[in-house]
């Protein structure tokens, strides 16, 4: 029984490496790929890259390995991230990039060129968690 828990224990540490890791290193070979020159189309291709290179690397994972360690190394950073866009994400306000839009609202928020603002910075490390570090 104690081994079946260290054994949980460190497949979620090696999978919460590669996580990150594997995330960054899979996004940065497509980084070069996709030319933005606007501010409008980095913030479109970061999200972009990032959250399909960590749905494909989480995907991958828990297919190859088969742990529930590697589900739960995915699903609580996106439940607690999608919580925080859920509560935060539409508050209406007005943007100098994006007009009165709630969208717009949302892609200033997170995205960091809203950073005026306290609620950008506090969801940081929920962002390095679901994307992995850049």
């Amino acid at each position: 029984m104690k081994s079946r828990k260290l054994r949980w224990l460190g497949m979620f540490v090696v999978d919460t490496v590669l996580a990150i890791f594997g995330t960054a290193i899979f996004e940065g070979a497509l980084y070069r790929a996709i030319p933005a020159h606007t501010i409008s189309a980095i913030l479109w291709k970061e999200w972009c890259l990032d959250i399909s290179c960590a749905t494909l690397v989480g995907f991958l994972m828990y297919r190859t390995w088969k742990s529930s360690s590697t589900k739960w190394v995915w699903v609580l950073p996106m439940l607690w991230f999608s919580f925080g866009v859920l509560a935060n994400g539409f508050k209406p306000s007005h943007s100098v990039f994006y007009g009165d839009s709630a969208f717009g609202h949302f892609l200033t928020r997170f995205s960091g060129t809203d950073c005026k603002q306290r609620i950008a910075i506090s969801w940081v490390p929920e962002l390095l968690l679901v994307f992995g570090f850049r």
